[in-house]
């Protein structure tokens, strides 16, 4: 499971995840209109006080289709 914690990693701080997942057009749309045409500012924080901590978390689900009958 530490493997996938390291691939993980590596595709975040990559930063080109353009080489790892496909996007619709749509999406692209999105993400450059909310973070690029709204003035995105990395420097802001979801808190009252810069010293507290901000907890993040996500989760993963890994899903392969084998087979699929129609």
């Amino acid at each position: 499971m530490s493997i996938l914690y390291v691939l993980v990693a590596i595709i975040i701080l990559n930063g080109d995840s353009k080489r790892f997942v496909q996007t619709s057009e749509g999406e692209d749309r999105l993400v450059h209109y909310l973070f690029s045409e709204q003035g995105y500012n990395p420097l802001v924080r979801p808190t009252q006080h810069s010293n507290e901590t901000v907890v993040v978390s996500f989760g993963l689900l890994l899903v392969q289709l084998i087979h699929v009958n129609i």
